[in-house]
């Protein structure tokens, strides 16, 4: 025994204790890592899913470690990004489709019609917004310089002002029809009708090429113009 050990044996003698055993002692604390505070971090992710753990420490107090095990063994939940979409529908465009998802279905299961050229005969079609001059992204920026060289220079640029409108059409085979919209053209039903043609006229060519025959059935997600001239178009 070194003789630290029998100075701190002999002083804890002189104190009156004459025990060899060792102390229980308090240890760490425990967490509060409680029924309460797990319901308390539960209401406020019922409230924002989108708050940060700084956030739910500021609002309940708790210890950030406290806060990152409730999460984790608690609710078994991790921080996700949100997956990009090329639109976020709304609520009336989400019963339309699931009515036309219906009626397919319905049209499918009566046996009037052959499931593969059903689904051949099928057209979707979709528009966007498209930016005429992109800026260079931060990696097309890069050169190749010696080393200790200084960093170039890039003035602050942001996507041009001029957009033109995508239109596309596809089947079950690829694409149909890829339309952009032409400088100084406007979008009305004079428009969108030139475009149904254009993808008549795409159709029928397609048509003779694969000796396909029978009517078209079309999903878009487009606004919605003046019924005549839709009319007219259809």
């Amino acid at each position: 025994m070194s003789q630290t050990q029998v100075r701190v044996w002999s002083k804890h003698f002189k104190s009156g204790d004459e025990s060899t055993a060792h102390k229980k002692k308090s240890g760490r604390l425990r967490t509060k890592t409680t029924p309460e505070n797990v319901q308390l971090v539960s209401d406020l992710l019922e409230q924002n899913r989108k708050l940060s753990l700084h956030d739910i420490c500021d609002r309940t107090g708790l210890k950030m470690s406290v806060v990152i095990r409730i999460m984790k063994k608690e609710f078994n939940l991790s921080r996700k990004v949100a997956k990009l979409v090329p639109t976020e529908l709304t609520a009336a465009q989400k019963n339309t489709r699931k009515q036309i998802s219906q009626d397919n279905i319905d049209l499918l299961c009566s046996g009037d019609i052959d499931p593969e050229l059903f689904v051949q005969s099928l057209v979707t079609g979709d528009e966007t917004w498209l930016c005429t001059k992109e800026p260079e992204s931060r990696f097309e920026s890069t050169v190749w310089l010696p080393p200790k060289s200084p960093h170039p220079k890039k003035a602050k640029s942001i996507p041009g002002n001029k957009k033109t409108m995508l239109t596309l059409f596809c089947d079950a085979n690829g694409i149909l029809l890829i339309n952009f919209l032409q400088p100084k053209e406007t979008i009305d039903s004079t428009t969108y009708c030139a475009t149904i043609s254009k993808l008549k006229e795409a159709i029928h060519k397609k048509d003779q090429i694969s000796g396909r025959t029978g009517n078209f059935g079309c999903i878009m997600t487009m606004p919605v113009h003046t019924p005549p001239l839709r009319r007219q178009a259809s």
